[in-house]
């Protein structure tokens, strides 16, 4: 494991398939610096140095300097500002995409800002999955079961509004709290559906109750 903010440094350098000057041009931290950082021969920058990489590479000071976790809060700042720098289009490809592309979102910004802390083989033990087990689910060739997209939430302080529906403010509904994720992404589809159709979300819900009650008054029972 990396255990010096040289090591660190060139990991997320190299994750980003960067050589040093192509850093030292990006980051604003002269190459000199760089190099004496990554070979260990400066072990205490100055703040100015530890501020521009934190920001350029997504990070906290603390992780850089020494490996420390952040905090979820911390990151739910990082993933905003990876968010808000991603082009529209992208944006709101990801908004409506399947729950999957979200989870592997934030995945790979959880990787690529802390790579010590949060690399795939450490995250997917702590969702309850092999590597293997993760892939499967973010290629779709498995279910995404509830549990470990809570945990995942949790862990990223991104709440479940946005992995469901890609709302980072709205909310996740109490009712909403028992159903499975996949089932809750396919009802949030036909919702966005219908308002592409013209149709708001309270007509098609009282459309979706009018035809359980007269599926009642016909059968005797409520649709489920």
């Amino acid at each position: 494991m990396a255990d010096g903010i040289g090591d660190r440094l060139a990991q997320l350098r190299n994750l980003r398939g960067l050589a040093v000057k192509e850093l030292a041009a990006l980051s604003g931290v002269a190459y000199s610096d760089l190099v004496a950082l990554e070979n260990g021969a400066r072990r205490n920058p100055a703040p100015d140095v530890v501020r521009r990489l934190a920001e350029y590479f997504n990070t906290t000071g603390e992780y850089l300097l020494a490996g420390e976790s952040p905090s979820a809060a911390a990151l739910r700042a990082g993933f905003f500002r990876h968010h808000d720098a991603m082009e529209q289009g992208a944006r709101q490809a990801l908004k409506f995409a399947p729950i999957q592309s979200r989870v592997a979102a934030v995945l790979h910004f959880l990787e690529g800002s802390y790579p010590t802390v949060f690399g795939r083989n450490r995250v997917a033990a702590h969702l309850g999955y092999t590597p293997g087990a993760l892939d499967d689910v973010l290629r779709g060739n498995a279910p995404l079961e509830s549990p470990p997209l809570r945990l995942l939430a949790a862990l990223s302080g991104l709440g479940l509004d946005f992995f469901i529906r890609g709302d980072f403010f709205g909310g996740v509904a109490p009712e909403e709290r028992s159903i499975g994720p996949e089932r809750l992404s396919e009802y949030y589809q036909v919702v966005l559906e219908a308002a592409v159709a013209g149709i708001s979300p309270g007509a098609l819900r009282r459309a979706v109750q009018i035809l359980s009650i007269r599926e009642e008054e016909e059968y005797g029972c409520r649709s489920t």
